[in-house]
């Protein structure tokens, strides 16, 4: 161990723009990761760092209005869940949010549950099979214009349904409805999940969902997320240094491109 410490402090030493990465810790091991990263001017990012930052850049640039998982377990009427894997991802999120035994105000007897993605029906978790959630079959390449059909519909703009075809877009105009009459809707998704090209601009789209339809009932955005401590050490990060992860301590100041 010793041979293996005063290695890494030569390498560290000549190095000009070292790389702290992986960063899967708790808050101490990231304080102090910090620590040496800024006496090295080091670079911070984690290793789940492009997931994460989809649904950063969004918060940067835009904004949203998010909830917490206690809110949509016991206030949330309608639960829309985008794409097939947050339950592989997150196996709790089905008895602890969508289907608790108890809730405060929102009794799941009447909770809608709306599922978007390339689902098929071998792929629900066994208790969400019993319920009947509604299911739209959707390639996540129609997800923005979903997205973009919702908010025109809400909104009591002309649309052109066709593009979505004609299944899909019934299911749309059925879940434009179930939105309009919720009390309290949660939309929900697993960012490691949108591996395509400016994903980013897909979560912005539903994010202005929950943006419009606050004008009128009361909606958020849930992101899920939090594995191998991503948001502990984004969190500790932003405290310490005032910027997120991917952030630069090469000049004696933190500088941050989430590029």
């Amino acid at each position: 161990m010793e041979v293996a410490l005063q290695q890494s402090v030569q390498l560290l030493k000549s190095a000009r723009a070292p790389l702290f990465a992986g960063l899967a810790t708790d808050v101490n091991g990231m304080r102090a990761t910090l620590e040496l990263a800024d006496r090295c001017g080091g670079v911070l990012d984690h290793l789940n760092g492009d997931a994460m930052f989809r649904n950063i850049r969004v918060v940067q640039d835009n904004g949203w209005v998010a909830c917490t998982l206690s809110e949509a377990r016991n206030r949330a009427d309608l639960i829309l869940i985008i794409g097939t894997q947050c339950f592989d991802r997150f196996p709790r999120f089905v008895d602890r949010v969508l289907l608790p035994r108890e809730s405060l105000f929102s009794p799941k007897a009447g909770r809608h549950l709306v599922m978007l993605g390339p689902w098929q029906n071998n792929r629900l978790p066994a208790t969400l099979k019993d319920y009947a959630p509604i299911t739209l079959h959707a390639h996540p390449s129609q997800w923005a214009d979903v997205a973009g059909m919702l908010r025109a519909r809400l909104g009591n703009r002309p649309v052109d349904s066709g593009r979505l075809g004609g299944q899909l877009a019934e299911g749309v105009e059925e879940l434009a409805r179930l939105l309009r009459e919720a009390k309290y809707s949660v939309i929900t998704w697993s960012a490691a999940e949108l591996t395509f090209p400016h994903a980013e601009l897909v979560i912005e789209r539903w994010a202005a969902l929950a943006r419009d339809l606050n004008q009128t009932t009361r909606s958020s955005v849930l992101p899920l997320a939090g594995n191998q401590g991503d948001i502990t050490s984004n969190q500790v990060c932003t405290w310490q240094t005032g910027y997120p992860l991917r952030t630069s301590l090469q000049y004696g100041y933190p500088v941050h491109d989430s590029r």
